[in-house]
């Protein structure tokens, strides 16, 4: 299957309402109560690979110190080619994800909070100097 050189990652739920250990409830979401899904998706939106939440061993096949967020996007990003562009939001971004993704020859564009990006963010222009 042809692979995009631009993907997304992101966090979805699948609305369920049924038995299951694996059911999460997120606040602030459309359908917060369901099986929450890691996906991987090209810029058309068709689903590249996914990885369903089943706790803190869901992404126990990926050795990582960066945490959950970077070992979702690590994970989604191993079917990958060299020089694809993942997209991800301020929750999976982060300083120690970019680095590692580079080193696989990946490269990520991401939002990140003021409280990630540690001594780079003196550099950066305050989020009142960047309204135009």
């Amino acid at each position: 299957m042809f692979r995009s050189s631009h993907v997304s990652i992101d966090e979805q739920m699948i609305p369920f309402s049924g038995q299951t250990t694996m059911k999460q409830f997120v606040r602030g979401k459309p359908h917060p109560v369901g099986l929450k899904n890691f996906v991987a998706a090209n810029s058309d939106g068709m689903m590249l690979d996914f990885k369903i939440y089943v706790g803190a061993e869901t992404f126990h096949d990926v050795q990582s110190a960066l945490g959950l967020a970077a070992e979702t996007v690590l994970c989604l990003s191993n079917t990958l080619s060299p020089e694809t562009v993942i997209y991800c939001d301020r929750y999976l971004s982060s300083n120690g994800l970019a680095e590692a993704l580079l080193a696989r020859g990946l490269r990520v564009t991401g939002t990140v909070a003021n409280n990630r990006v540690s001594s780079v963010s003196k550099n950066l222009l305050s989020d009142v100097n960047m309204i135009v």
